[in-house]
């Protein structure tokens, strides 16, 4: 009885059926997995340009607000120069009107009454130096915390 089955035309029909089927759905099996592994290295690319892009827009995000606090920098530098001429040209001022002032006794710094203008030159005096520092350094903080404020935002910007 199993020679029989094997002289059946339709057992070879069968089994010729099974092996195109087979064969049919291996070859759509690795179509369809090389247009998945395509589409996955088209993805990687994309998602390794978005990074560049990303990286780029932050680099030049970091870069504006430096060369901007650079330039806040310089301004803040020239208005400090002009504030010290202004107060060189006070000093000197104060100096000539004090000379032509008639000359008196003088009391010390530390000496109750006087002329109020010799009040005013020793109070010009004695701070006005450490004033001009603490304001020059006031205006670079500021101008670094308004740098970083902006370094901030554009890298959030950019996520």
């Amino acid at each position: 009885m199993s020679w029989a089955l094997l002289l059946n035309p339709k057992v070879w029909l069968a089994l010729a059926l099974a092996a195109f089927l087979s064969a049919s759905h291996l070859t759509a099996y690795r179509a369809g997995k090389s247009v998945v592994r395509a589409d996955f290295d088209a993805y990687r690319a994309a998602q390794a340009e978005q990074r560049i892009f990303a990286d780029r827009a932050r680099t030049l995000a970091t870069t504006q607000a430096l060369n901007d606090a650079h330039d806040e920098t310089n301004a803040a530098d020239a208005a400090a120069a002009d504030a010290d001429d202004a107060r060189e040209r006070l000093r000197a001022r104060l100096a000539t009107v004090l000379a032509k002032q008639q000359p008196t006794a003088r009391p010390g710094p530390s000496q109750q009454g006087g002329d109020p203008l010799d009040v005013l030159a020793n109070v010009l005096n004695r701070h006005d130096d450490a004033l001009q520092r603490v304001a020059e350094y006031a205006d670079r903080l500021k101008i670094a915390g308004l740098a970083c404020e902006r370094i901030s935002d554009g890298l959030e910007a950019v996520k």
